[in-house]
């Protein structure tokens, strides 16, 4: 059906709400079927970001395992990254396990200052005491 659209905004706007509607019963393939109908650019980024946000708080390792079998680094650090800002606020240890494996560079910082807000609207001691043990390279100054 969307591939019937004539390329362009609006046929992008069907792809990505069919590649959601897909992706409540098997975000593995409406991720991968987005990533190979969807053209590069921010509608293509934003369905991939959404797809990963909510498999993540539904099953956090599958989703992992699906980012770690991509094939471009880029992209791969974007939606582990999605991953980690996912969990902050259901699971803020587990977001600190995949923050702590991102390279060091401004999307971990990003992330970094991202689970500890999130994380202290939940527990603000143990966001102050993770933020703390963190070293200035990894953020500290900026979660705390």
């Amino acid at each position: 059906m969307a591939e019937q659209l004539p390329a362009g905004s609006e046929r992008d706007a069907v792809m990505h709400s069919l590649a959601l509607e897909w992706a409540d019963q098997d975000p593995v393939a409406a991720a991968n079927w987005a990533m190979a109908e969807m053209p590069e650019g921010l509608e293509l980024d934003a369905t991939l970001r959404t797809i990963v946000w909510d498999w993540a708080q539904k099953n956090s390792a599958e989703a992992l395992a699906w980012v770690d079998q991509l094939t471009d680094p880029a992209l791969q650090l974007e939606e582990r990254a999605t991953v980690a800002m996912a969990l902050a606020r259901t699971n803020p240890n587990s977001a600190v396990i995949v923050t702590a494996s991102l390279p060091a560079g401004e999307t971990k910082s990003n992330v970094i200052v991202n689970v500890a807000f999130q994380w202290a609207l939940i527990d603000s001691k143990a966001a102050t005491a993770w933020a703390q043990s963190l070293s200035v390279d990894d953020g500290r100054d900026q979660a705390l």
